[in-house]
């Protein structure tokens, strides 16, 4: 069940005609305080397959980092090859510290919510 339809269910027996409405208004305005409107069923952990899609992704950077160094270190190209290999190598360096970062983040987040709503 929804929180609206949680809440219309708590309201309707005084207004039955307009629950739905006073419903709305009611998120709208807790949501507009800042507040979370989020069901503590609804709620869940970062999935462990979800996780390793990112960390694969990540590798993929760093695999990429890694050549585009070997090449930017490489004497044998020329002077702009090694800048574009540099650039490169930085942006996929970059790319895997992003992706992990957000990981962390969205872990953190969703156990913070968790002991909010008391399961964690």
């Amino acid at each position: 069940m929804s929180v609206r339809d949680t809440i219309a269910d708590e309201i309707e027996p005084a207004v039955a005609v307009y629950a739905p409405e006073l419903a709305d208004a009611i998120i709208a305005r807790l949501e507009a305080s800042g507040r979370s409107i989020v069901h503590k069923d609804e709620i869940h952990a970062p999935s462990v397959e979800r996780d390793d899609a990112f960390e694969q992704v990540a590798k993929w950077h760093d695999k990429h980092s890694r050549s585009a160094r070997e090449i930017a270190d490489d004497i044998r190209v020329g002077p702009e090859i090694q800048a574009k290999a540099l650039v490169a190598a930085n942006h996929h360096a970059a790319s895997a510290a992003a992706i992990r970062n957000k990981m962390a983040d969205e872990r953190r987040a969703a156990r913070e919510l968790m002991k909010e709503v008391g399961r964690g």
